[in-house]
């Protein structure tokens, strides 16, 4: 397990391969503002010109943080954004509007359990390999019109994906000026098409593990019924929580490609990212290309899964030197 500091090194040297006298704003909050310095340090000292806003505590609506006058200023001015919050930026109409705009925004959500995120070995899997492995799935899912997805915990759950185009999220920007530190292909289906059940074995995303696998069955794109329990009743108070029915709506199909990654409810952003998992993003999902806004984003993560694209088995992509235990020159960042 690497410091805080060398994750940070991680991030800025190897992910962002930050230049001298690039802008690059760092938007974080309280709770992580260790972290973020450490990212502030580590930019500073690859010589670009770094700026780090907190936004307050008390806001329950990133996107409405995201209208304050100082941090507007601190989008606008930088070619790179850079969201270390406790809870994701991704998804907001403010960073939609800010990649379209031809800036760079690195997706860094920061909750994880006691120890700092950027201390977690998954980062450690080089941008380069989960790029190489993105690739065959980015072509198989190119004429692609519909999923489905099935596992030995009993999900079966179907989603249109016509018309709408996959990402591939690998660190570095290789696919797209928006980027995450989960490693994974992702795609918005249409939000009125998720029908079936999806049984969470993996992670409640922010809400971590389920004491045993929940069953959730959707209708015309969103939540129908959530199974009775202590982990279902968890599920319906953070939705409610939201005040805002678009939560209910399946924007994401997400398929994890890290390697080094393992989904345990420790760490929301490695639990999505985990190779062998596959995850449905409920809520908003404009910076994915899709056109849902929403109250929110969080994911809904399942293991084991057997994906099927129009009807075909389709196989997930592996490449050598991924794991740690390869050996292989590109598999792990070392110290």
């Amino acid at each position: 397990m690497q410091t805080m500091e060398q994750g940070a090194q991680i991030i800025v040297c190897h992910w962002l391969k930050a230049r001298r006298e690039e802008r690059i704003a760092i938007l974080s909050d309280p709770s992580s503002r260790a972290q973020a310095e450490a990212l502030l340090d580590a930019a500073q000292r690859a010589g670009a010109e770094v700026t780090l806003r907190l936004i307050e505590q008390g806001e329950e609506q990133p996107g409405a943080v995201l209208q304050a006058p100082a941090l507007q200023r601190a989008i606008a001015a930088a070619e790179t954004i850079v969201g270390a919050t406790c809870t994701s930026l991704l998804t907001t109409r403010a960073i939609a509007e800010a990649v379209g705009a031809g800036k760079r925004y690195l997706s860094l959500p920061l909750a994880a359990g006691q120890l700092p995120m950027l201390s977690y070995p998954f980062l450690c899997m080089p941008p380069e390999t989960a790029a190489r492995m993105a690739k065959p799935l980015l072509e198989t899912y190119r004429d692609c019109r519909g999923i489905r997805v099935t596992t030995p915990a009993g999900t079966d759950l179907t989603l249109s994906v016509e018309g709408r185009k996959a990402l591939a999220f690998t660190g570095d920007f290789s696919y797209s000026r928006c980027d995450s530190a989960c490693f994974e292909v992702t795609i918005p289906p249409v939000e009125t098409s998720a029908e079936g059940v999806l049984v969470v074995d993996g992670s409640l995303g922010y809400l971590g593990a389920p004491g045993k696998p929940l069953r959730i069955r959707f209708h015309r794109g969103r939540i129908a019924e959530i199974e009775a329990g202590e982990d279902g009743e968890r599920l319906r108070t953070y939705l409610a929580a939201f005040r805002d029915e678009g939560m209910q709506v399946a924007g994401e199909f997400g398929i994890g490609l890290n390697t080094l990654a393992r989904c345990t409810g420790a760490c929301y952003i490695e639990d999505e990212s985990a190779f062998g998992t596959f995850h449905v993003g409920m809520g908003r999902n404009l910076t994915f290309g899709g056109i849902h806004d929403a109250a929110g984003h969080f994911d809904l993560v399942g293991l084991d899964p057997t994906i099927y694209f129009d009807g075909k088995p389709i196989t997930l992509p592996y490449v050598r030197g991924a794991r740690t235990e390869d050996n292989h020159e590109d598999s792990v960042y070392r110290f």
